[in-house]
């Protein structure tokens, strides 16, 4: 490299991986130049920061809110909510709506029964406070999983997967971030991409925990038509105790 000039030019997939730290404005000096000399060059990337740029602007208003207040982030992500409004479509369909839709026509298609496949779900509540904020999470860490949880929350999916990597990145035994990641695949549809954090997921998590993430798991199983290992994950679940272990055993008694 020539004395006084900058860095030389990097990947696309480098910046790519900087994207989220630099939205969080935690990169050095150095870095930043990368990804900004990067990104007038290369329109998806120059986009990507365009686009976060509004809803980080939003998050960085009300950050100690958001951070530091549980108590008040039911009335924080209703505002964030609000003013995101003209980002998503307005004639978007709820997807509720949508699931019930398929189900039913799949239900009536289908000459034995419906596609098993259109009898998974998954967990669509509010992320835990308490899941991205562990004490055991670094600074770092938590600013990555608190910004893809509000993400996530807001229901923008493939935003929430790039903090959720980026923190599994960092630590990859940190099973909050790989189940949000599987979880966030699975509801934008990307099966396949999800199983690995999911099993990944249900493997770190604490024993108090790992029950819902198994259930997770074999509704992803069967969301992606390996019906096999999703009536095995299912019966293993249904010999224990407990609300998942109940919903287990209803949920095998339906598959055929």
């Amino acid at each position: 490299m020539d004395e006084g000039k900058g860095p030389g030019p990097v990947s696309h997939e480098d910046v790519a991986k900087l994207l989220p730290y630099y939205e969080l404005g935690t990169l050095s000096q150095q870095e930043r130049w990368l990804v900004e000399n990067h990104a007038l060059e290369c329109d998806s990337c120059f986009a990507e920061l365009e686009r976060g740029s509004a809803v980080f602007a939003a998050m960085r208003e009300r950050r100690t809110d958001l951070l530091y207040r549980p108590e008040e982030e039911a009335g924080v992500l209703e505002r964030l909510r609000r003013s995101l409004a003209g980002l998503r479509p307005r004639f978007a369909v709820p997807a509720v709506a949508v699931m019930v839709v398929l189900a039913v026509g799949l239900w009536m298609l289908g000459s034995e029964g419906p596609d098993p496949r259109s009898l998974a779900t998954f967990p669509r509540e509010r992320v835990d406070p308490g899941t991205i904020r562990g004490p055991e999470l670094n600074d770092a860490l938590r600013e990555l999983m608190d910004a893809g949880a509000a993400y996530f929350d807001l229901e923008r999916y493939d935003e929430a997967e790039r903090y959720f990597l980026a923190a599994l990145e960092r630590d990859p035994e940190l099973w909050e971030a790989a189940y949000l990641l599987g979880l966030s695949r699975a509801l934008a549809g990307r099966i396949e991409e999800a199983l690995p954090h999911l099993v990944r997921a249900a493997r770190l998590a604490p024993e108090d925990t790992r029950p819902k993430m198994t259930w997770v798991l074999a509704n992803g199983y069967l969301k992606a038509g390996r019906l096999a290992e999703a009536k095995e994950t299912l019966a293993a679940l249904g010999r224990e105790e407990g609300e998942w272990a109940e919903r287990a055993g209803d949920l095998l008694e339906r598959l055929p």
